[in-house]
């Protein structure tokens, strides 16, 4: 037996049952916004105390204690939420994007004169940097986007975007010899075991640009931390080493930055603390 037939638009589907509290909290003082947000993200002690983000410094994964990886359903809630969130300025309806996800877009802006624009987006969820990209770019007439994520990931992305023929999904890599402008990945190079491998991965495919934004990077070795809050290994890679894999492969550092991400990580020597994210972008020689 069915169940009634669900009519609604999907404008009404879609429709975000806190825009009434987010417009009240719009219309308050600007010091007093930025209180609740920081209240709302990081809890009433955040603003005394913050836990640390990491713990340990391993030589590998397979060395690296987990406690976490075999639940990863918060993946799938995360892509779920993420794909459908994006903020607007309300004085001119502008994209407000953060600063590091305003960088792929401007990429593709400048890799533009060349059609079709084909972005590979490695760990891309559930589509979120797809939306950012559309809602921030005016000529989208050939933009080819291929996701490669986890298969629960992907499921909901192919739902999110299922009418739209701009963006594809896969779990796996595509085969050598695919052809891409822009190699994209934010989030995801230091959660895979082989980061190195999959950089040299990425290389293969002869973009004009391979951008990598929020990866954690330092000057000294490369070592593994485990993520708190899920339980699950992460790489801090050495910037030497991705420079050498890019350089080999005819690709040479255009552009770095630190991120806008400051974890805790006063529980670590100095030698390891790494708080911030890194911005890179690869061109072609």
């Amino acid at each position: 037996m069915t169940g009634p037939v669900d009519q609604s638009s999907p404008e009404t589907k879609n429709r975000d049952p806190m825009k009434g509290l987010k417009t009240l909290v719009a219309r308050l003082p600007w010091g007093m916004r930025k209180l609740i947000a920081f209240v709302a993200l990081h809890g009433s002690l955040g603003l005394i105390r913050s836990k640390p983000h990491f713990a340990g410094v391993y030589p590998s994964f397979d060395k690296a204690p987990v406690t976490g990886a075999s639940d990863m359903s918060f993946l799938t809630r995360t892509a779920d939420i993420n794909v459908n969130r994006l903020k607007r300025d309300e004085a001119n309806g502008l994209p407000l994007l953060g600063h590091s996800h305003q960088l792929m877009p401007l990429a593709v802006a400048m890799l533009a004169n060349r059609r079709p624009v084909r972005i590979l987006d490695f760990g891309g969820a559930a589509g979120a940097d797809f939306r950012n990209l559309t809602s921030a770019i005016f000529d989208q007439s050939e933009l080819h986007y291929h996701i490669v994520d986890l298969p629960d990931v992907c499921a909901v992305g192919r739902r999110r975007w299922q009418s739209d023929g701009r963006i594809s999904f896969s779990e796996q890599m595509p085969e050598a010899g695919a052809q891409f402008d822009l190699i994209y990945s934010s989030w995801a190079v230091l959660y895979v075991p082989e980061p190195l491998s999959v950089l040299d991965q990425f290389a293969g495919y002869g973009a004009r640009a391979i951008l990598l934004i929020n990866v954690p990077v330092t000057a000294k070795a490369a070592f593994v931390r485990v993520q708190l809050n899920h339980g699950i290994p992460s790489w801090v890679l050495s910037l030497s080493d991705i420079e050498r894999i890019m350089r080999q492969r005819g690709y040479r550092l255009a552009f770095h930055v630190a991120g806008d991400v400051d974890h805790n990580v006063d529980n670590y020597p100095p030698e390891y603390r790494v708080a911030n994210m890194a911005n890179l972008l690869f061109l072609k020689s």
